[in-house]
């Protein structure tokens, strides 16, 4: 077995380090109609060349970029408007960010229709006084504030059955023994939850 210290992913930024990055990072809002535009029209002719070996292509919920909103994602999607390309809900990318963000719940809402690939991950949040912003901080999808359970069970109700990945590591323990733990968590909840759900 290897060593703990090989077991680890490297963190390339502290909490701090990134929450301070953050702040100074470009947003949807920063972008123009013609950024929008450009960028829809690439992924447009790629979703062509794509679409030739029936390969879809996913627009992400990021932080810190054209796509960090619910409202800038559909506007990017609406304008690429091919029926390869999907969005993917990566709620934690907008939960995680030191600055008021969207609600995830209704961010979720927003995009289900529109899902076609989805990362997990969690984090919780805390709030310091003396800088008056949040930090976040890496959880277990169980253990963290978003809610995989109410949100698998929304993306369910729409229809979506498509691929769910495990993007996570984060905690305090071993990030390899983490992720394996979310991935059992999460065949919990696909095995023994839906079904109750679908009904």
């Amino acid at each position: 077995m290897l060593p703990p210290s090989l077991r680890r992913f490297p963190a390339v930024w502290s909490d701090r380090e990134r929450a301070e990055r953050q702040l100074k990072l470009a947003r949807d809002r920063d972008y123009s109609d013609a950024d929008f535009a450009e960028c829809a029209a690439k992924i447009a002719r790629l979703a062509g060349v794509a679409a030739r070996d029936e390969i879809q292509l996913t627009i992400e919920l990021h932080d810190d970029g054209l796509t960090d909103t619910s409202a800038a994602v559909l506007r990017l999607h609406g304008l690429v408007n091919r029926p390869n390309v999907g969005v993917n809900p990566d709620l934690q990318n907008l939960y995680r960010v030191p600055y008021p963000s969207e609600d995830w719940r209704a961010a979720l809402l927003a995009l289900a229709p529109h899902v076609n690939y989805w990362h997990v991950k969690s984090n919780t949040k805390v709030y310091h006084l003396d800088e008056g912003r949040t930090y976040s901080l890496r959880a277990p999808l169980r253990d963290g504030d978003i809610d995989h359970r109410w949100a698998l069970t929304k993306l369910a109700k729409v229809g979506y059955d498509g691929w769910i990945v495990v993007e996570s590591g984060g905690g305090d323990s071993d990030s390899l023994v983490t992720a394996a733990a979310d991935l059992a968590y999460l065949k919990d909840l696909v095995l023994d939850w839906l079904p109750l759900v679908k009904g």
